[in-house]
């Protein structure tokens, strides 16, 4: 095997690019380049520093009898290269420390605390919002538990494994790279010396390229970031990190990169139908057509990263700007035709029924179960019935059942295809109906105050009522049918106010003729809560007993 092509297995081998190994032999990346391709030959003392390097004999670099599978690392020795890495790492961090000056080993601990105190406040965070987002589903069965279990103990790994390869990869970085750096450089000064001091016929060259051994220092920790390569034991775990990182974020993007393209597929064919109904379609699918063309920019980047190959970066990017301009310019479309467009909700197209009723002492005006009436309080002698309501949605009619006067409500079927028929005529003439399948409708009955009262009353006899005051009047809600342990009694101003009853068997609960509520039992106490009573076992406070 020839030396270029030995050089760069064994570079590779020791996981160097061309620029670091350069930066270690003090030359530059053309130099190294140059050997690889056989253009050019080191000089002796390269030749030898570069088996330090490699840690190799010089006649295993020179000789072409030796071939690299010799002398590069097999999958037999990755373990022992693992655990030599290891070792190095551990002696080469004891001797820089024992090496600082006591000032800068402090500044060095103290930011080394800093780093681990930020990685692990982060890793603390991850776990207790996965924690919190757990407690939050709460899951039941022992499955589910057991599930939650495996994830949260999962994610702690995780979080623990990238927190100390982070750490430990910036202390490299940061720190022992510059001192191993340090070292070599003095070791090389070190035999430069020997040689000079050996060989006195040999003169330094006084180019600006050459060492200038006066000015030669300790070895430094110098703070900034070098171009350095990954520890070697760490690659393993760097890699499965790597790997679980790429797995994860590629399910997540896909996730929601293929659904959002079909659903942008089918809004763009939608929206091209929809054009001549109204303009305002148009600018939307120039918005779409935009989105489409980001979404085909990120699957040709994914696509690029599992086949390594590398990305048309210019390209994309003059797509990526197109497609924002024709978004905007389709977003702006939009906006301008919008201000053209009449929204009308179901106020806007309401209908009222009206019907006058001669008053009389048993009349009764009710509706269906859940209905709230207002009855308003004016000075005419008759009753007037008025209902609002959409009647593209409901009917209305007003009919005698039991002795009483019964608004009755005719609800028509209303489909989604209708609803949407009805916005897409609305947007033919510039108009957007906001009313949707809306069962919207208010009853009024308007009388004088006395009659009102009656008709509150007669109501009250026949259905369970909850009765407010308004500003013009009362609020009655219908209720279901009374029953015998449901409360409806006079107030101050003659209007009967009824209580629903919810109370346990044991307590006996029973209602005199004056409506007094009472527990038979001396464990249980009434409490009003709103327009209910509540009768239980459990003794309350004492200031919401009802006496």
């Amino acid at each position: 095997m020839e030396f270029g092509e030995k050089l760069q297995s064994l570079r590779k081998a020791s996981n160097l690019n061309q620029e670091q190994l350069a930066d270690m032999l003090n030359v530059s990346r053309q130099s190294v380049s140059k050997w690889e391709s056989g253009a050019t030959y080191p000089e002796m003392d390269k030749l030898i520093a570069m088996a330090k390097i490699f840690n190799c004999s010089m006649d295993d670099l020179v000789n072409n009898e030796v071939k690299g599978k010799e002398i590069t690392t097999t999958k037999n020795k990755e373990v022992n290269q693992y655990g030599e890495s290891l070792l190095n790492f551990i002696v080469d961090t004891v001797n820089m420390f024992f090496s600082m000056r006591f000032t800068t080993l402090i500044k060095t601990l103290f930011e080394i605390f800093i780093i681990g105190f930020v990685l692990f406040g982060g890793g603390i965070f991850l776990i207790s919002l996965t924690y919190q987002f757990i407690d939050n589903i709460n899951p039941v069965d022992d499955f589910a538990q057991a599930i939650a279990v495996i994830i949260f103990i999962a994610e702690i790994l995780f979080v623990a494994a990238v927190t100390v390869v982070s750490f430990l990869q910036i202390f490299k970085i940061r720190y022992l790279d510059y001192y191993r750096k340090a070292v070599y450089e003095e070791a090389q000064i070190k035999d430069l010396k020997l040689e000079i001091n050996n060989k006195k016929n040999i003169e330094l060259d006084n180019d600006k390229n050459s060492l200038d051994l006066k000015k030669v220092k300790e070895p430094v920790i110098i703070m900034r970031d070098p171009k350095t390569s990954s520890l070697k034991f760490l690659e393993v775990f760097v890699e499965m990190i790597r790997r679980v990182i790429e797995i994860f974020a590629f399910a997540i993007l896909m996730i929601i990169l293929i659904p959002s393209t079909v659903m942008l597929i089918i809004a763009l064919v939608i929206g091209i139908y929809l054009i001549s109904i109204n303009f305002i379609f148009f600018g939307m699918v120039l918005g779409v057509v935009g989105l489409l063309v980001v979404c085909y920019e990120v699957f040709e980047l994914v696509y690029d990263y599992m086949v390594k190959r590398k990305p048309a970066t210019k390209r994309l990017a003059i797509m990526f700007a197109l497609a924002l301009i024709v978004s905007s310019v389709g977003v702006g479309l939009s906006l301008i035709k919008l201000k053209d467009i009449k929204v009308v909700d179901y106020l806007d197209r309401k209908s009222t029924f009206s019907e006058t009723l001669d008053f009389k002492d048993d009349l009764i005006v009710t509706s269906e179960v859940g209905r709230s009436i207002n009855f308003i309080i004016e000075d005419i002698k008759d009753v007037k019935v008025d209902v609002e309501y959409n009647k593209e949605f409901v009917g209305v009619s007003l009919v005698d059942r039991k002795s009483s006067k019964y608004v009755e409500f005719d609800y028509k079927e209303y489909s989604s295809y209708n609803e949407i028929n009805k916005i897409l005529e609305g947007l033919k003439n510039n108009i957007y109906y906001n009313d949707s399948y809306s069962k919207y409708v208010s009853i009024t009955v308007r009388a004088s105050k006395d009659n009102i009262k009656k008709l509150i009353n007669n109501l009250a006899d026949q259905n369970l009522i909850y009765t407010r005051e308004i500003q013009t009047g009362y609020e009655v809600e219908i209720e279901d049918t009374k029953r015998d342990i449901d409360i409806c009694n006079f107030d101050k101003s003659g209007i009967k106010r009824c209580y629903r009853v919810y109370a346990d068997e044991v307590c006996n609960v029973s209602v005199d003729n004056n409506g007094k509520i009472s527990a038979n039992s001396k464990e249980c106490s009434c409490a009003l809560n709103g327009d209910e009573y509540h009768c239980y076992r459990n003794k309350i406070d004492e200031d919401e007993v009802y006496e």
